[in-house]
């Protein structure tokens, strides 16, 4: 048995009502949940700006003699320019 202090009452109750709804065991259901919310907001996955980088630099070993911030920087400058 697991003690959940704070827990809002209300939100407690529909979850419970959600569970009697699919027919399986709020353990089974709250199991579920935090198995999915552990997925997503894992912290080793790594950042937008960390896999920015790690593409800028895979470009850079294969293609040195291009500079990619140059590009891309280019771009929006032409981008903005024609609106």
């Amino acid at each position: 048995m697991v003690n959940i202090r704070n827990l809002d009452p209300d939100v407690w109750r529909r979850f419970g009502s959600a569970a009697r709804q699919r027919r399986v065991p709020i353990g089974q259901l709250l199991t579920s949940v935090l198995r999915d919310w552990l997925k997503t907001s894992d912290s080793s996955q790594p950042s937008r700006q960390d896999r920015a980088a790690a593409a800028a630099g895979m470009f850079r070993r294969y293609q040195p003699e291009r500079d990619l911030s140059a590009e891309l920087l280019a771009d929006r400058q032409t981008e903005a320019a024609a609106e």
